[in-house]
C-alpha cells in the first residue's frame, strides 16, 4: 500500500512539474510567433514600399518624358510664325540645333506636314513642293477626305525616316482622329497606338504622333470654323515606343525597374491590341505569381495610358531580408532553453514540496516563477528582436559578424545577472566584463572611477550594450584605433537642488584620430541615444569632439539602480 501511495505522489509530481515547463513553452513560443509575424509583415511592407516608388517613379518618368519633348513642338510652331517660307534647310537647321538624339533620347523624328483644303491646294501644293527641291513628291495615298495632312519635311532624314515623305497621315483613321482633335482644340494631341510608315519587317515596334496644328493667324482661331479653314500646318513628333521607353527604363536600373516587369498600354490593360511597350513577355503569368503588383491611368495628351507592373522572382530575391527566419530561430532557441530552465527549476520545487506546511508557499513560489520567467522571456526576446531587425536593417553586409558580437555583448550582462542571482551587477564589473577584450589596457590606456553603484537588470542590460557599442566603435574608428588614444570611464552620484540622488556615466575618448559625425545612424546610435534614454528615463549626450567622441547619460539613481532590500 505504501509503495502504490509513493507511485501516485511520483507521478503526480512528474505532471505537476512539466505544467510549468509547458506554460513558459506555450508563453515564449507564443511571443516567438507573435514576432516573427510582425517581422513577416514589416518586412512584406518594406518590400512593397520599394516596388511601388519604383514603378511609380518610372510611371512620373514617362509623363515627364513625353510632356518634356512636347515643348519642342512649339518651336516649330514658333519657327513658321516667324519665317514666311521654311525651307527643308531651315527645317533641318531646327532639328539639327534640337540635337534629337542626346537631348531627346528616344524620338523617332520631328516632321512638318501641310494642311491642305481641298484638291485644288492639293495640287498646288504639289507642283510647289516638286518645283523647289523634291521633284519626285508625291502625295499618297489618294483620298475622298476634305483634309490631306502629307508629310513635307522629316528629321532626321535616316533610311527609315526617308520613305514617310509625302504620306497622308489624314488618310488612317487613328491619325485622323488626333488631327482633327488637334486642330478643333488648337492644343497638342496624341495619336492611338498606330504603326508607323517607318516601320519595315526589322525591329518592328508600337508608335505614336505628338502634334500641335499651325494657323495663318498665328493665334489659335475663336471658333473651330475659323480653326479648320486656317490651318495651314501640323508639327509633329514620331516615337518608336520601344526606343523611347528603352531610355527610360536604363535611368531607374537602380530602383530595381530592371527587376519590375512592367507594361504600358493605350487605353485598358486588358487588351492585348493596345500594348505599347512590355518589358518582360509574361507579365500575365508573372503577376499571377507576383507578390505585388500595380495598375494606374494617366491622361497623355487626348490618351488615356495605363502603366501595369508586377514584381519578378528576382526583385523579390534581392530584397528578401533574413530578420523573420532570424527572430523566428532565436526565439525557438530561447524558448527552449527558458523550457528547460523552468523544468530544472519544477523539479527542484518538487523536491521541496515534501513537507506539507510547505505546501502553500510552493505554490506561490511556482506563480512567481512563471510570472518571472514570462517577464524574462518577454524582455529577451524584445530586446533580441530589436538587435535583429536594427542590424539588418542597418548593416545587412556585415549582419552575421555585428550581430554575434552584439548578442556576446547582452550575454555578457547576462552571464554577471545569472551569477549575483539576477539581484543587480556592480558597476564596475559590468564595465569590466564589457571591455574584457581591451583587459590588456585597463588601468594604462582605459580608466575607470566612480564610486559603488549597484545596477538592476534592465539598467545592466541597456548600459553594457551602450558600453559595448562605444568599445567596438573606438577600436574601429576612435581612441583605440591608435596606439596613443586613451579612453576614461567615469561615474557620480551627486544631489541635485530637491535633494533626489542622480547618477551620471561618462566616457571620453582622448588623443585618437579626428572625430567626424557620421553621416548615417546605425544600430549602435540608437543604443547610445533612443534606448538608454527610453528604458533608464535618462538624458543622452554624444559629443563629437575633435579630440575624441565624449557619451554622456544621466537620470535619477532609482531609474537605474537596485533597490536596497533593507529599505
Amino acid at each position: 500500500m505504501t509503495g502504490e501511495h509513493h507511485a501516485q505522489n511520483s507521478s503526480t509530481g512528474r505532471l505537476s512539474g512539466m505544467l510549468p515547463a509547458a506554460l513558459v513553452l506555450l508563453i515564449s513560443l507564443g511571443i516567438t510567433f507573435a514576432g516573427w509575424r510582425y517581422e513577416l509583415k514589416r518586412t512584406d511592407e518594406a518590400s512593397y514600399v520599394r516596388f511601388f516608388e519604383a514603378t511609380k517613379s518610372v510611371e512620373n518618368d514617362i509623363i515627364a518624358t513625353m510632356r518634356a519633348y512636347a515643348q519642342f513642338l512649339r518651336g516649330g510652331v514658333g519657327l513658321f510664325h516667324a519665317a514666311e517660307d521654311v525651307t527643308r534647310d531651315d527645317w533641318r537647321r531646327y532639328a539639327a540645333d534640337l540635337a534629337l538624339g542626346e537631348t531627346y533620347p528616344g524620338i523617332q523624328g520631328i516632321s512638318f506636314n501641310a494642311v491642305l483644303h481641298n484638291d485644288a491646294e492639293r495640287s498646288a501644293f504639289q507642283a510647289q513642293v516638286r518645283s523647289s527641291d523634291r521633284p519626285d513628291f508625291t502625295m499618297r495615298p489618294p483620298t475622298d477626305f476634305p483634309l490631306s495632312v502629307p508629310i513635307v519635311y522629316i528629321e532626321p532624314m535616316t533610311a527609315r525616316n526617308a520613305p514617310a515623305i509625302g504620306f497622308d497621315i489624314y488618310s488612317e483613321d487613328r491619325r485622323r482622329a488626333a488631327i482633327d482633335r488637334a486642330i478643333f482644340t488648337g492644343q497638342i494631341n496624341m495619336t492611338a497606338k498606330i504603326m508607323l510608315i517607318q516601320e519595315n519587317d526589322q525591329d518592328v515596334q508600337a508608335g505614336v504622333l505628338l502634334m500641335l496644328p499651325i494657323f495663318d493667324s498665328g493665334d489659335v482661331p475663336a471658333t473651330p470654323d475659323a480653326r479648320i479653314s486656317e490651318a495651314k500646318g501640323m508639327i509633329v513628333s514620331i516615337f518608336r515606343l520601344g526606343n523611347l521607353m528603352q531610355h527610360v527604363m536604363e535611368r531607374h536600373t537602380r530602383d530595381f525597374a530592371d527587376e519590375i516587369a512592367i507594361v504600358l498600354s493605350d487605353g485598358p490593360a486588358s487588351a492585348d491590341d493596345n500594348v505599347l511597350f512590355a518589358s518582360h513577355t509574361n507579365l500575365k503569368d508573372a503577376a499571377q505569381n507576383a507578390q505585388h503588383t500595380y495598375a494606374d491611368q494617366f491622361d497623355m495628351f487626348g490618351q488615356v495610358w495605363t502603366l501595369t507592373a508586377a514584381s519578378t522572382a528576382s526583385y523579390e530575391a534581392r530584397i528578401r531580408q533574413s530578420s523573420p527566419a532570424i527572430v523566428l530561430g532565436l526565439g525557438i532557441i530561447v524558448s527552449l532553453l527558458l523550457t528547460a530552465l523552468a523544468w530544472a527549476q519544477g523539479l527542484r520545487t518538487q523536491a521541496s514540496e515534501a513537507a506539507a506546511h510547505k505546501a502553500k508557499q510552493n505554490e506561490r513560489h511556482v506563480a512567481l516563477l512563471l510570472h518571472e520567467v514570462n517577464h524574462r522571456a518577454k524582455n529577451m526576446l524584445s530586446v533580441i528582436n530589436a538587435i535583429a531587425r536594427q542590424t539588418a536593417l542597418n548593416d545587412p553586409a556585415t549582419f552575421t559578424a555585428s550581430f554575434a558580437k552584439r548578442i556576446k555583448s547582452l550575454a555578457a550582462s547576462h552571464d554577471l545577472l545569472v551569477a549575483n542571482a539576477w539581484k543587480g551587477i556592480m558597476l564596475d564589473e559590468l564595465v569590466t566584463s564589457q571591455l574584457a577584450h581591451f583587459k590588456q589596457l585597463l588601468d594604462d590606456r582605459i580608466t575607470m572611477q566612480g564610486p559603488s553603484v549597484k545596477l538592476h537588470a534592465t539598467a545592466a542590460q541597456n548600459i553594457g550594450m551602450a558600453l559595448h557599442e562605444l568599445s567596438t566603435n573606438a577600436a574601429k574608428y576612435g581612441a583605440l584605433s591608435q596606439e596613443t588614444g586613451k579612453i576614461s570611464v567615469a561615474w557620480d552620484v551627486t544631489q541635485d537642488a530637491d535633494d533626489v540622488a542622480q547618477f551620471t556615466l561618462s566616457w571620453t575618448e582622448t588623443d585618437g584620430p579626428a572625430v567626424t559625425p557620421p553621416v548615417r545612424k546605425g544600430f549602435g546610435t540608437v543604443v547610445l541615444g533612443a534606448m538608454v534614454r527610453s528604458n533608464l528615463k535618462a538624458e543622452v549626450a554624444m559629443d563629437y569632439a575633435a579630440q575624441g567622441i565624449v557619451w554622456r547619460m544621466s537620470c535619477p539613481l532609482s531609474a537605474c539602480a537596485e533597490p536596497d532590500p533593507k529599505l
